[in-house]
């Protein structure tokens, strides 16, 4: 918190910018590169997680 207003960085972009995708391809997979290889996953399930993941992260980091 900066000055009494939150300050929204880089997850909050990237955040709305897959949200974005996720409304324009719904449907759509994602590929996503691990070391074993190549992962395939809806783009429904990443962005939930991803979107939960913050959550959590903000949530554990406001405690501190």
């Amino acid at each position: 918190m900066t000055g009494g207003q939150q300050v929204v960085g880089a997850s909050g972009a990237a955040g709305a910018v897959m949200g974005a995708y996720l409304v324009l391809f719904p449907r759509s997979t994602i590929s996503i590169h691990i070391r074993v290889g190549l992962l395939e996953v809806p783009s429904m399930y990443f962005i939930l997680i991803y979107f939960i993941y913050n959550l959590i992260m903000s949530l554990l980091g406001a405690g501190a």
